[in-house]
């Protein structure tokens, strides 16, 4: 679990369970030393997959199993795929032939740090994935978000991925969260990308209308915070930000960035496409305290 942290991973959720689910999510931001285990018995695929029904949020699951157990009931969710992650390659031709139908398969081979891919159709583009790890009678359920496309977010198996995040992020018509926050974690800005224009490659512009939000500024913005249910909140000023970024082998830079008065900041912004919905970067923003206030930014796809 601990190296997905290593690949770009913000945050992991973990549910146990066996023949039940025996926790509730437990949400982890950094490598862990341990973790407890809960349950033990009969093992019954069909609660992750009836968990997957009611938090549809997940692009995919990860279900790391021995295979022992009965055939779960095929889930009508059928945004978010499933790799069954089997626990050797002894166990793969015994059980994945029963579940393949619901999604595909692979095996550690030898250790957890060689795992070979059965498939070469293997190829997840959206980035909320699911891990389900289990021994013989216990599986915990692993969600790890903001992974892009899992076969080219780990060193092991990305070297002919083409480096098109930004590419990917920054498409003509999308919708994109754009937020920043103070490195002090006193003060956060968000607002929708509108006018976003990508015709031109390797260069996107985009205007952004802050808005007033109920959000603290120790909030969590690696997570989208724009409401789901289509909740308007209004802008804060009457003016958008404006902005062109310019971007190769998923670097990025502001090449102009104009703030809500019309001025044109000193400094430019900078920063990586981390995965196809998600870039991340430091913008020094002139400050009547100091020479300049550094701000962590996200632009950040949102899912229809």
């Amino acid at each position: 679990m601990n190296r997905f942290f290593n690949y770009g991973v913000l945050a992991i959720d973990v549910i146990q369970f066996d023949a039940e689910i025996t926790t509730d999510a437990i949400a982890f931001r950094r490598a862990q030393l341990e973790v407890q285990l809960m349950g033990r018995g009969g093992t019954n695929l069909d609660p992750i997959l009836a968990y997957l029904e009611e938090h549809r949020d997940y692009d995919g699951l990860i279900i790391y199993t021995d295979g022992y157990a009965p055939c779960p009931a095929p889930p009508q969710n059928r945004r978010t795929r499933i790799l069954w992650l089997f626990v050797s390659e002894a166990h793969y031709p015994s059980c994945y032939p029963k579940l393949q139908h619901l999604g595909q398969g692979a095996y550690i081979k030898c250790s957890a740090r060689e795992i070979k891919f059965m498939r070469s159709g293997f190829n997840w583009t959206n980035e909320n994935i699911g891990l389900a790890i289990g021994g013989a009678s216990l599986i915990v359920a692993i969600a790890a978000l903001l992974i892009p496309d899992i076969r080219c977010s780990i060193p092991i198996f990305n070297r002919s991925c083409p480096k098109e995040n930004c590419k990917l992020l920054f498409k003509q018509g999308q919708k994109i969260e754009y937020k920043y926050r103070r490195g002090d974690d006193k003060h956060i800005e968000l607002g929708l990308v509108e006018e976003l224009d990508a015709k031109t490659p390797g260069v996107v512009r985009g205007k952004v209308y802050l808005l007033k939000h109920p959000y603290p500024g120790d909030t969590d913005i690696t997570k989208l915070l724009l409401p789901k249910d289509g909740t308007q909140y209004p802008p804060r000023f009457p003016n958008p930000v404006s902005f062109q970024i310019s971007y190769k082998n998923d670097k990025w830079n502001f090449d102009y960035y104009y703030d809500v008065s019309g001025t044109t900041l000193e400094s430019k912004g900078e920063g990586e496409c981390i995965n196809s919905r998600t870039a991340r970067g430091l913008m020094k923003y002139p400050s009547n305290h100091s020479k300049h206030q550094t701000y962590n930014v996200i632009f950040q796809r949102i899912e229809e």
